[in-house]
């Protein structure tokens, strides 16, 4: 949804307007606390759902000219801005499309006096609206966007006022006002007095109230405000600051979203751009700009996908991500279409991806997940089990749904209950389970548990699990008749501490020296025993340079700590991201 609203004077303070003068500040949206408060609630209550899943949006041009039809920005220069556009946007998979077409504007009066006005002239509910004043407007260069995560419109006019003043067209201004479009504040917005209701506030240098104050990214570095204060040639910093702990800023002078020289503007920062990314799925407006698959998740029979909001200079060609053996037909019913067709009892579970290409040349893939699976939930109970050495406490009515993965023990019997299972065909596959009994809405089974060192069949091992090794197995339902189906996955093991679930989890980074350990702890069910003593599934951390957006490590972490030497990493801030499941913890670290 657009907020342009015409002929009312009151709409200039819900802009935000963002002239790159160190003497004019941008003002903040007169967002109601309410409004913005639900925005942060449905950005904040998205996980990543893939760190490498590609975003796409839609863009327009307008290029405002005298009444004549003179002057204005060349079609060079709006291709030049777009080309900036999709530079500093690609690396956090954020990709614009534009239908390669100018519309302009040609009135005298908006050419020589930019404003907010001009978002009232041929915009659209479809795309985001991006008009260029030329670069000879009165007065120093400015741009301005509709306010943060309002609406989707922007301007950019002038020149920089600074030697040898570049066009803002053509630099990555074009850049820091789309970030406002994608719910971005400046870096130094709350550290810096610049308008609000948002209830802003100074983020400190040592990042501990990041989350909450500043631009509410925890791994861009607190910023005092620039004030283009910046040395183009060695991007350094010619102004000083401490916060209200004393600490010594260390802003980021390349940062798209700060008050830096414009000719220093370089990146975003990876908490930037996931903060971005959820913002184009829950955001009305940028869910209307967004170019997306569109068809059923499910599949059944002859189904029907394409690309919304393409504009058609673009070609699409389809394919599974992985193989798979239903056919996919292309151009079909109509150019850049396809078909899927499959009939109801066959399982389906991949990723459709639509291969986007523009002049013979691909620009990004999309996906879409098809899943013939349909959810479900259920409780799952074991007995008590007792060996020599061993000795498992029983599980009692534990939650589990369609696609999870449950960890249990061998050697007693496991119950499985959920209204689901009634009319479905059960079927398992894996390892071999015992007493396999199913009765409405009922399974029941259990792992066999073989003592060190009575090994069952050594030439086909998978056969019966050996001690230490988990067993597992899949369970699918499918309903007949329909397109539906179920599947989860049960796993037994040795370990003595799958009983005991974990309710909530913490990252936190400690050093001694240059070696750093990033550990796991949390809260869990038995209060009485700590996680040391529960079992935690393998995690992945992911540790970025938050000044250079660099990935210094990514890697699968199988205890529930990890020491990393970072002798070789120099001074500055980092980012550490654990990823448990679909929980995903961020720590912020600074080494000196």
């Amino acid at each position: 949804m657009k907020y342009v609203r015409p002929h009312i004077l009151l709409i200039c303070v819900l802009f935000m307007n963002c002239s790159l003068k160190a003497q004019n500040y941008c003002m903040t949206p007169s967002l109601t606390d309410e409004s913005n408060n639900r925005r942060m609630q449905q950005i904040q209550t998205r996980s990543e759902r893939s760190y490498n899943q590609n975003y796409l949006l839609k863009v327009y041009f307008h290029v405002i000219r005298k009444s004549d039809g003179t002057g204005g920005q060349n079609y060079s220069n709006v291709e030049q801005a777009f080309q900036i556009l999709n530079t500093d946007y690609n690396p956090q998979h954020i990709y614009f499309v534009w239908n390669d077409s100018i519309d302009y504007i040609d009135n005298s009066y908006c050419y020589y006096t930019p404003s907010s006005s001009i978002f009232n002239y041929n915009n659209h509910t479809d795309g985001i609206d991006i008009y260029l004043y030329p670069d000879d407007i009165s007065g120093s260069g400015n741009g301005l966007a509709n306010g943060v995560g309002v609406s989707s419109e922007f301007y950019v006019a002038g020149k920089y006022w600074i030697s040898p003043y570049p066009s803002l067209i053509t630099s990555h201004v074009v850049s820091h006002e789309m970030g406002h479009v994608l719910y971005l504040w400046h870096t130094h917005h709350g550290t810096y007095p610049e308008g609000g209701n948002d209830n802003p506030c100074a983020e400190l240098v040592n990042g501990s109230n990041s989350a909450v104050c500043g631009d509410y990214v925890m791994d861009t570095p607190a910023d005092p405000h620039l004030h283009f204060n910046v040395n183009p040639n060695t991007y350094q910093w010619l102004g000083s600051g401490q916060d209200a702990n004393g600490d010594y800023y260390q802003p980021d002078t390349r940062q798209i979203m700060s008050y830096t020289d414009i000719r220093c503007m370089t990146y975003f920062s990876s908490g930037q751009g996931e903060r971005m990314r959820n913002a184009i799925e829950a955001l009305p407006h940028l869910q209307a700009a967004s170019v997306s698959i569109i068809g059923p998740s499910v599949p059944c029979g002859t189904s029907i996908y394409y690309v919304s909001n393409l504009p058609s200079n673009y070609s699409v060609t389809w394919s599974w991500k992985n193989t798979c053996s239903i056919p996919i037909t292309q151009n079909s019913p109509y150019p850049n279409y396809c078909t899927i067709t499959r009939d109801n009892s066959s399982y389906i579970n991949n990723t459709l991806v639509a291969t986007i290409s523009k002049n013979g040349s691909t620009i990004l893939t999309i996906e879409k997940v098809i899943d013939s699976a349909v959810n479900i939930s259920g409780i799952y109970s074991q007995e008590a089990f007792t060996h020599p050495n061993l000795s498992y406490p029983a599980v009692v009515g534990m939650p589990f749904n369609h696609g999870d993965i449950l960890l249990l023990h061998k050697g007693s019997t496991i119950t499985l209950q959920s209204n689901s299972f009634i009319g479905a065909t059960i079927s398992r596959t894996g390892h071999t389970v015992h007493d396999w009994t199913v009765s409405g809405n009922t399974i029941s089974f259990h792992f066999k548990y073989l003592p060190f060192p009575n090994i069952i069949n050594p030439y086909n091992p998978n056969s019966v699990a050996r001690p230490g090794e988990p067993a597992s197995i899949t369970i699918t339902g499918q309903y007949p008749g329909t397109c539906e189906q179920f599947w989860f996955t049960v796993i037994g093991t040795d370990l003595p501490i799958i009983d005991n679930p974990i309710l909530s989890l913490n990252l936190s980074v400690n050093n001694s020296g240059n070696d750093y350990t990033f550990s796991i702890s949390g809260q869990t069910a038995d209060a009485t025993r700590s996680i040391e003593q529960t079992y935690v599934p393998t995690w992945k951390l992911i540790i970025v340079n938050t000044t250079t957006g660099q990935i210094l490590f990514s890697g699968d972490v199988k205890d529930k700590s990890m020491t990393i030497n970072t002798s070789e990493w120099g001074a500055g801030i980092y980012s550490a991201r654990a990823i448990i499941g679909e929980e995903i913890l961020t720590q912020k670290f600074i080494k000196k």
